[in-house]
């Protein structure tokens, strides 16, 4: 069993990019970064939010992130964010991509992960939770 599942992880993308080159992290940067930002633009007015800064990483623990500038009033509601999204999900399916950037700008309209994060994601995307296990 043990042998089996450290074939099955093996074979997955994301330890394939652990042994990437330089060029192949390059080809997923340029990917990635030619498809955000129009995913950006068309979720920004269903969700009525605005992105800020938008930033490609290589990450090998997380798939994307986001920054808070914290607005006068203290919440998230208020904040612009910087939004960073890893370059390796240019070796998944498209989906995992969209999933990624509707989770960080969620972010826009609540912080954390709690019942009224799910409650957006449910709303904007409602097939999140089948598009994040492709992730795993």
């Amino acid at each position: 069993w043990i042998e089996v599942q450290m074939e099955r992880v093996s074979a997955t993308p994301m330890a394939q990019a652990s042994q990437a080159s330089k060029a192949e992290v390059a080809q997923w940067r340029a990917v990635v970064q030619a498809c955000v930002p129009a995913l950006v633009a068309a979720w920004e007015p269903i969700m009525g939010v605005k992105a800020g800064q938008l930033a490609y990483r290589n990450m090998t623990s997380r798939w994307g992130s986001w920054q808070p500038f914290t607005g006068p009033s203290g919440n998230a509601a208020t904040s612009t964010g910087r939004i960073c999204i890893n370059v390796r999900l240019a070796l998944y399916p498209p989906e995992c991509l969209e999933y990624v950037v509707v989770h960080e700008l969620c972010h826009l309209l609540e912080r954390g992960h709690g019942s009224r994060f799910h409650q957006l994601m449910d709303r904007f995307m409602p097939d999140w939770k089948q598009r994040r296990d492709k992730l795993r």
